[in-house]
């Protein structure tokens, strides 16, 4: 069940399933060369966004999982555009069959751009393509949107080349049910795109000739019964000897071909990229900072280890004052009733004052289970040293510890990542979120030595939280983020940002290293000028943030 509907987790949630990594965000949508990732330009929730953006990731993920993109790219032109129609409906099947529930979406999708005309035939090489489509669509998937277009494609074929062309595809996409499933269809719907072209271009080099002006009654006909009339020539040829007012044959041929080498129709995946980047496009200044994103999340790569024995010697009086304070938080203070089994013998003589309550209690309070991120400052500024140790590493050693101890806590739940820009070999582009150690990891010290990078992209790591977060089931979120720079974000950006997290009721706290600048974006905050102060600062803003009861939480 999807428990977000914003556009980034919907589109988050579709693509897990499959495989397909999906990131909301900037001003462009696009698919990886590999079609292992999609971006989808950021834009709110509209209905029509929400038709084709889940409709895009819903398509993709088929092709992901059912087409074989060793044998290449559709190809260009006529058969480029055939072999896109056919494979589109024929992993759609695949996909429906597997995730019957993508029926709707896709069918919303059809529905919206057959209204739009974007399968309107305009020439003889798009009727075929109209009428390929109606018929994949039809007998695949059940979808019957693009009927007119079809039944306009079948009239143009028919007038252009006669009824028998339109016969001859018609059972050539008879075969359409037959196409085998998986990767191996991939190569059988080529092939009928390819007997399809084919007979387009056959159908070229003798087109219909057009009808003739009426003739005289009066002269003899020489033609047979039934034999289509030859054209005629007219009063006015022109220079090259031509009809002035009917294309000769020659000219037929070179007009139908040249309709086959530049038709490009049908391409879904194209289509919806431009429509989102249009939507994108007509969205305000004042809207734009507020509508979520979903950054790239890569997996951090084992560094250099962390003293595991410092940082719990460094930290141990502090974890245990956390385990204290949660512990003495989790029962009510103690009050007094008429019945019970503890009877407290200080009271009794309140009988005497008519105060029968006598007996003690003490009731547990219920809990308000927590997830908490922990988002670490990797940028290069945290290279400087401090008294022979660099920053990035006191704080890598804080945060284990933190995630350590916050692990063991019951109804605590924690996820640690850092931020900074680097280039990502599992996605063969630059990655500004990595997780370091999940939900429901043990915390590495190998995963949790980190280094300095590059810049400091705030906005993206509390994007990538707040992902964490709404999926997570805890009702109460909290953002526990280390910096010691100036966010590299745009003017603004981070209070937008972190506006929309509180909207979406998690907390943000900051601690900043020598680094007034958290002051300005979140109310709980945190400056140290020492380092070395770093794991007292963690501990005492976390506890307290644990053990203030929220009114929206209590």
């Amino acid at each position: 069940m999807i428990r977000d509907q914003e556009l980034a987790d919907l589109c988050r949630t579709i693509g897990r399933d499959a495989g397909l990594s999906v990131t909301v965000g900037g001003e462009k949508s696009f698919i990886a060369p590999d079609a292992k990732h999609i971006n989808i330009a950021a834009m709110p929730m509209t209905p029509q966004g929400r038709i084709l953006a889940v409709g895009l990731v819903w398509h993709e993920s088929a092709h992901k999982l059912y087409t074989d993109f060793s044998l290449g790219g559709p190809g260009p032109g006529l058969l480029g555009s055939l072999a896109n129609i056919i494979e589109d409906a024929r992993v759609d099947r695949d996909f429906i069959a597997q995730r019957p529930g993508s029926l709707y979406d896709t069918e919303l999708l059809d529905d919206f751009y057959a209204a739009k005309g974007s399968m309107t035939p305009a020439n003889e090489a798009q009727a075929l393509c109209a009428f390929v489509m109606g018929q994949a669509r039809a007998q695949l998937t059940s979808i019957s949107s693009f009927d007119a277009d079809m039944q306009k494609g079948r009239a143009m074929l028919s007038a252009a080349f006669g009824e028998g062309l339109v016969r001859q595809a018609q059972v050539i996409c008879a075969e359409f049910p037959h196409l085998p499933k998986a990767r191996a269809g991939t190569h059988a719907a080529k092939e009928l795109a390819r007997r399809l072209h084919d007979l387009f271009v056959q159908a070229a080099q003798k087109p219909k000739p057009p009808a003739s002006p009426p003739k005289d009654s009066s002269q003899p006909s020489t033609e047979e019964p039934g034999a289509q009339a030859k054209p005629q020539p007219t009063r006015h040829p022109t220079g090259n000897g031509a009809p002035a007012d009917l294309p000769s044959p020659e000219k037929c041929k070179a007009h139908l071909l040249r309709q086959a080498a530049e038709t490009c129709m049908g391409d879904r995946a194209q289509a919806i990229l431009q429509e989102l980047d249009q939507l994108a496009g007509k969205q305000t200044g004042t809207e734009r900072p507020f509508v979520p994103e979903l950054p790239l999340i890569d997996r951090a790569q084992p560094l250099a280890c962390v003293d595991e024995a410092l940082a719990l010697q460094a930290t141990a009086g502090l974890r245990a004052r956390l385990y204290g304070l949660l512990q003495a938080m989790k029962n009510l203070p103690v009050t007094h009733g008429c019945s019970g089994k503890r009877l407290d013998e200080r009271r009794l003589h309140r009988l005497a004052l008519d105060d029968p309550r006598i007996f003690r209690r003490r009731q547990p309070r219920v809990d308000v289970h927590t997830a908490v991120c922990l988002l670490l400052d990797a940028s290069g500024s945290m290279n400087r040293q401090h008294r022979g140790q660099g920053y990035i590493e006191l704080a890598s050693l804080c945060a284990y510890a933190l995630h350590r101890a916050l692990r063991g806590l019951p109804g605590v739940a924690v996820w640690s990542a850092e931020f900074s820009k680097a280039h990502s070999q599992r996605f063969g582009r630059d990655v500004e979120v990595r997780e370091i150690c999940g939900w429901h990891e043990k915390p590495s010290p190998a995963l949790f030595g980190r280094r300095g990078l590059s810049n400091t992209p705030v906005c993206s790591g509390l994007w990538a939280a707040r992902a964490e977060l709404l999926a997570r089931p805890e009702p109460r979120r909290i953002v526990l983020l280390l910096t010691d720079g100036v966010p590299s974000d745009t003017p603004g950006a981070v209070a937008d940002t972190s506006l929309r997290l509180e909207k979406d009721g998690i907390e943000v706290a900051a601690i900043g290293i020598k680094e007034a600048s958290v002051q300005r974006h979140w109310k709980n905050h945190q400056v140290i000028d020492d380092p070395s102060q770093l794991a007292q600062a963690m501990f005492h803003i976390l506890t307290t943030l644990l053990t203030t009861r929220r009114h929206s939480a209590a």
